[in-house]
């Protein structure tokens, strides 16, 4: 019996270890979650997104809806452009693709036309470029007011390069 005892805990020892290996930079990674199981911890993006609703995608630490006038920290290409860059459903993929490629910690806001509107903010469909996609873009005071986010989504890039909603 405790031989079997012994067995049992040597091999769980030995699980351990290989599930919690330092990787080359020396940092533990944990090997032990397999894309079946990421797979059941997340859901497609697209199929999760509502098509025409607005998002606005910034590192998670850019949101702090504590600040109810101003909860999101704009990126560098919002104050350079003088609006706020967001995007429909069917197009946050491709941002993320594009504009966040490797981040980790992204998150979705999707955000209310109607308070927006109400705080001055107006909305417009602008396209990119010539012959390019057009984009909803937020002008006025360069301000996300926090009763404007009906929804904060988390995202994880997959090792393919697609990204996917964290339930």
């Amino acid at each position: 019996m405790k031989i079997y005892i012994l067995f049992i805990s040597g091999c769980s020892i030995v699980l351990l270890l290989s599930a919690c290996w330092p990787g080359r930079d020396g940092s533990l990674q944990d090997k032990s979650l397999d894309k079946t199981a990421h797979a059941s911890l997340t859901v497609s993006l697209n199929e999760s997104l509502k098509t025409d609703a607005l998002y606005k995608i910034v590192p998670a630490q850019n949101y702090t809806p504590e600040n109810s006038e101003d909860s999101v920290k704009l990126m560098p290409l919002d104050v350079e452009s003088g609006f706020i860059h967001v995007s429909f459903g069917n197009q946050a993929e491709k941002i993320l693709q594009k504009f966040f490629k490797g981040s980790k910690d992204i998150i979705l806001l999707e955000l209310d036309p109607q308070v927006l509107q109400q705080h001055g903010l107006e909305i417009r469909k602008e396209q990119n470029k010539p012959g390019g996609d057009f984009f909803p873009h937020i002008y006025g005071v360069q301000k996300i007011p926090a009763k404007a986010v009906i929804s904060v989504i988390k995202v994880v890039e997959n090792s393919d390069g697609t990204w996917a909603v964290i339930k």
